[in-house]
């Protein structure tokens, strides 16, 4: 496909329109993909960790103080992983949607 087009074809000194329409539309489509698999694997991740803290909890039950304590550390090192991941997710939708308004600009 040709990004040039003549606006009236017949006279040869008519304007020459740029069209990078479908270049922009293939370049959304590509960021909305990377975006839908970082989502997915956000999501594995999240739900891998919210059943590991499910079951962190259903033991807590069971243990004493000073293990209760360790799967507090853990439970907070846990947590600041997901605080990670979120950010970083965030910095990523932020990061597309800045080079998709460029892009469109």
């Amino acid at each position: 496909m040709s990004l040039l087009k003549r606006e009236n074809p017949e006279n040869k000194s008519g304007k020459i329109i740029i069209d990078f329409s479908s270049e922009l539309e293939e370049m959304c489509l590509d960021c909305q993909k990377e975006m839908q698999k970082k989502r997915s694997d956000f999501r594995d991740k999240l739900n891998s960790s919210i059943l590991v803290l499910k079951n962190e909890i259903d033991n807590a039950a069971l243990m004493n103080l000073k293990e209760m304590e360790e799967v507090n550390k853990y439970k907070d090192t846990e947590i600041e992983q997901l605080q990670t991941m979120v950010n970083e997710m965030v910095r990523e939708l932020e990061i597309c949607n800045r080079t998709s308004k460029k892009k469109i600009k």
